[in-house]
């Protein structure tokens, strides 16, 4: 292990076994920074976050797996008030928008999303739950029908995401000329 100190972080490197599953090493190492951190925090009465960078093959890549590391605690200080730990696999896609105004990133919601929500509204549809599940299904179609609430949905999954691509122009604002 190797600590590194900064006027406002410390950076923690842990060697491992390349051999052990990513997935069982991260689970590990979130118990033993769930532990740490709590008894830190009654100790101290501090703030404590942590984040856990890409494993990297090379030494010469640390600064990569550094970078991802405060990305993960970059999120956690802006969008998980109560949570303490995360790994930048945990953030998948979110790593994407950790630098982006809010602002900014409402209006292109809105804009690209708007007239989902507004068709949903307008027709007493769920497109956008949908797309939702779907989504948080990896785009899995046959996963995000069995997570479906109504069973009758199950087989609608295909159509509705054919509605949500295929249909667009039937729900996209259209432009002023």
């Amino acid at each position: 292990m190797i600590v590194l100190e900064n006027p406002d972080h410390y950076c923690l490197m842990l060697f491992n076994d390349s051999k052990l599953d990513r997935k069982r090493y991260e689970k590990k190492i979130s118990s033993y920074f769930d532990i740490l951190l709590r008894r830190i925090m009654d100790l101290s009465g501090l703030k404590v976050i942590a984040g856990v960078g890409r494993r990297i093959g090379h030494l010469r890549d640390a600064a990569i797996s550094y970078r991802d590391a405060l990305r993960c605690t970059d999120y956690l200080q802006r969008y998980k008030g109560g949570d303490i730990f995360i790994s930048y696999h945990d953030l998948g896609f979110y790593h994407l928008f950790l630098y982006q105004r809010p602002e900014d990133l409402k209006a292109y919601v809105n804009e690209q999303l708007g007239p989902l929500l507004e068709y949903d509204r307008t027709h007493d549809m769920e497109l956008m739950k949908t797309l939702k599940t779907y989504i948080d299904c990896r785009f899995n179609m046959t996963h995000a029908g069995k997570k479906t609430v109504r069973s009758q949905q199950y087989n609608q999954i295909p159509d509705a995401l054919n509605q949500i691509t295929a249909g667009r122009g039937s729900y996209r604002r259209k432009k002023a000329v």
